[in-house]
């Protein structure tokens, strides 16, 4: 979706871009390529360490619980509560 949303942005506002800004999302060979091909724009796009060969060891805590790539605990109880809540529908409240 990124590639043309931003043809359309350019054909309709007609401006230049000289950088494009992004989450480790846009990582992607396709994203980059048009940025730097198409857009003859910098690529300030945050790496995505899932889009590498040698990705990092993912780290357990003593719990068995995971740690994020930010190195923050991620605790089981905190998903089984944002999922009950999209279920139940409140998620926007």
């Amino acid at each position: 979706m990124f590639i043309p949303i931003c043809d359309l942005l350019q054909k309709e506002f007609h401006f230049d871009i000289s950088a494009v800004l992004g989450d480790g999302i846009y990582d992607t060979s396709a994203i980059l390529k048009y940025v730097m091909n198409t857009l003859q724009a910098k690529p300030r796009i945050a790496r995505n360490p899932r889009n590498t060969q040698d990705q990092p060891e993912r780290k357990i805590s003593k719990s068995g619980n995971p740690f994020c790539d930010a190195s923050l605990l991620i605790k089981s109880h905190q998903f089984l509560i944002l999922e009950s809540i999209a279920d139940s529908g409140r998620m926007g409240e």
